[in-house]
């Protein structure tokens, strides 16, 4: 009975499509749950990252990064030229994901160095120190 219910809601489409799943179900399933798992360290590398690059800061200016504007802080990312390889050499994933998302990039220094803008790093340290 709840299969023709089911089967009626979906439509001819939908029936083949259900049929389709049901008989790849562990395929299909077992792909999920290897993507999910990737970009879970993959999240955990980004994590990482962001911590390091925090790290790079407080360990060179102290505690008074914190204080700075975003005019201040964006001068001060210009004047510290951070190593974005050895930055990268942090995870020995060679993805990365950023948090919520459900894609993930290639990780290198080019690509850290366009991600990470002073912006978004100001933002990284602004949270860090609200969560302290």
């Amino acid at each position: 009975m709840f299969d023709a219910i089911i089967r009626g809601s979906l439509g001819e489409i939908g029936s083949v499509i259900l049929d389709f799943y049901i008989q790849n179900a562990l395929w299909i399933n077992g792909i999920l749950l290897l993507y999910a798992i990737i970009l879970m360290f993959a999240r955990r590398g980004y994590s990482e990252i962001k911590k390091t690059i925090i790290r790079e800061f407080t360990n060179h200016y102290g505690e008074s990064i914190y204080g700075k504007s975003e005019n201040n802080f964006r001068k001060s990312m210009e004047q510290l030229q951070l190593n974005w390889e050895s930055i990268a050499k942090q995870t020995k994933m060679p993805i990365i994901s950023i948090d919520k998302s459900l894609f993930f990039k290639i990780k290198s220094s080019a690509m850290l160095r366009k991600h990470f803008t002073p912006e978004k790093v100001y933002s990284f340290i602004k949270n860090e120190r609200l969560q302290m």
